[in-house]
């Protein structure tokens, strides 16, 4: 990790990149962590980077003899109580502070990290994240920001995903992860299994001050593609991103493929413009006219009220006008 990498509160702890899998093999996170974990070896050498499963998991992913288990720096599982792959992804998810000490960089499996993590000059917190769908105004989710507000986030102040986030290990990170683990357990019926309302509302209550990264480590790429070309991560948003692209591709090919072969597709795509699958056709063209990755974005979204027609019409005016 670059000196940068270290802020005034956590000088000389090397930084350690986590990821918190619940898995039984057959669905395809496990895979997904894997390209993940592959984009930062590619981009991030010098990161640590640590597993953190449940038993359950970690039993699949040793009788599946799984890829992440030979380039996992280190593999931690974690006894939870019984429950849905969902419940145990999260009950381990909001104490991963507990689990895991020192300057820490959380990391959602939805994710490839194409440059390095590099803090801002300005950055001297022990506590940052990233603000959550900056294009999409928050009156477009009510029932979820009114649900932050009722179990303790404060309106007033930045809504943070909870798909990266940086802390430093203290006194008072060690009360934000409980405050976060209660809000989650006594609100997750309410919210369907999710931490972002509950993570929110932690840090409204927290004994620090937090600080806002930039959204290039956390490019949320399901709402926009806006300057997605200088982003350090693509995060997918993977409940609801857009089919086919080029994680999702990837995800496929992980299983059949040697981790040399894999290594070098996923070196690719940290190197595309866009976060568009390879094998979408619609896409390459796009980008071989050089359109912008937003417009491209929803040119490909609604691709299947667009006939091959259509496309190479309008395809043919953008080249022209160029």
């Amino acid at each position: 990790m670059t000196a940068a990498m270290t802020s005034p509160t956590s000088a000389a702890i090397s930084p350690k990149l986590v990821y918190v899998l619940t898995t039984n093999c057959r669905d395809p996170y496990a895979d997904m962590v894997l390209v993940s974990m592959l984009s930062v070896g590619l981009s991030n050498p010098e990161i640590t980077t640590v597993l953190v499963v449940d038993t359950i998991s970690m039993e699949a992913l040793t009788a599946s003899n799984h890829k992440l288990l030979e380039i996992s720096d280190s593999v931690i599982a974690i006894d939870t109580p019984p429950g849905s792959g969902v419940f145990r992804s999260r009950w381990m998810k909001t104490q991963v502070g507990h689990f895991i000490q020192g300057a820490v960089i959380f990391i959602d499996a939805d994710t490839i990290v194409r440059r390095a993590i590099d803090w801002p000059r300005h950055f001297n917190s022990g506590f940052g994240a990233v603000a959550d769908a900056p294009y999409v105004e928050a009156s477009e989710d009510p029932h979820r920001l009114q649900v932050s507000v009722d179990i303790g986030w404060n309106q007033d102040r930045t809504y943070y995903n909870s798909g990266f986030f940086y802390y430093v290990s203290s006194p008072a990170m060690e009360r934000f992860f409980e405050t976060w683990h209660s809000l989650w357990q006594d609100n997750r019926d309410r919210t369907n299994n999710k931490d972002q309302p509950s993570f929110n509302a932690a840090i409204t209550l927290a004994a620090f001050d937090e600080q806002e990264l930039p959204e290039t480590f956390n490019h949320q790429i399901t709402m926009s593609w806006k300057d997605c070309q200088r982003s350090k991560v693509w995060h997918f948003w993977e409940s609801s991103r857009m089919p086919g692209d080029i994680l999702d591709e990837l995800t496929r090919q992980s299983a059949d493929l040697p981790i040399g072969q894999l290594t070098e597709k996923v070196r690719l795509a940290i190197s595309k413009n866009t976060p568009a699958a390879y094998s979408n056709r619609q896409a390459r063209a796009l980008e071989f006219l050089s359109i912008d990755p937003e417009l491209q974005r929803k040119l490909l979204i609604q691709k299947s009220r667009l006939s091959t027609t259509e496309f190479l019409r309008w395809s043919l005016r953008k080249l022209v006008g160029r």
